[in-house]
């Protein structure tokens, strides 16, 4: 894939070591995805790293439908975070697109374990080494075209209804009244008030008087 989630590295770091990197709250998709896949246990989740392909794949797609549902992660729906997705968007539509002519839906019948007849749709892909460079490339899992097929349709259908307007964030924590951030501060453990006094000079403000308490108090 042609860029990383900033997390990816530590994932791949605990996946090798066992050992435990990421911390709450998870602030992406990907970290929400990746977490998922990790507490599962008995068995290494990127052993063969198909989860893995999969886990950064539907990271990307939750994303890029985020922007149009208005239902994103904590990392916010920004403008310069849409254009940076909305590129690389752009790029796998355009070679995925590439792809669909020489694919052909087929009706298969088949008998299940009941003994009962039913019926799937499967795909054949004519140009299989045009399908594995792009497999290669955006790092797809394993036969994972109707994964694509149907995440992609899914977006463009999110995109409809949303009239193709984006919704980006308007408001921001640091937008609410001074008492609802005393509130959200006073009532917020120190581990957490110290995270928010971190963020900048106004929370910061807030923040190291109730952090004085606390430490006050526990003293």
């Amino acid at each position: 894939m042609p860029f990383l989630f900033e997390s990816e590295a530590s994932y791949r770091l605990e996946a090798n070591t066992n050992h435990s990197v990421y911390t709450w709250p998870l602030l992406t998709r990907f970290e929400q995805l990746a977490t998922g896949h990790l507490s599962l246990g008995e068995r290494n989740p990127w052993s063969d790293y198909n989860d893995l392909r999969y886990v950064r794949l539907e990271a990307f797609f939750l994303e890029m439908q985020g922007f149009f549902s208005g239902e994103l992660d904590l990392t916010g729906r920004h403008r310069s975070r849409f254009l940076f997705l909305l590129r690389v968007w752009k790029q796998f539509y355009a070679e995925f697109n590439k792809i669909e002519p020489h694919v052909e839906a087929q009706l298969q019948h088949y008998i299940d374990d009941a003994g009962q007849p039913r019926s799937r749709t499967i795909y054949l892909i004519y140009r299989r080494p045009l399908w594995k460079d792009f497999e290669s490339k955006w790092l797809v899992p394993e036969n994972g075209y109707v994964f694509v097929k149907v995440r992609v349709a899914a977006i463009f259908e999110l995109i409809s209804k949303a009239n193709s307007m984006v919704k980006f964030q308007r408001h921001h924590l640091i937008h609410l009244p001074m008492e609802l951030l005393e509130l959200i501060v006073k009532n917020a453990s120190i581990e957490d008030a110290q995270i928010i006094s971190s963020t900048c000079k106004r929370l910061r403000t807030i923040s190291q008087r109730h952090i004085f308490i606390i430490r006050s108090i526990a003293s």
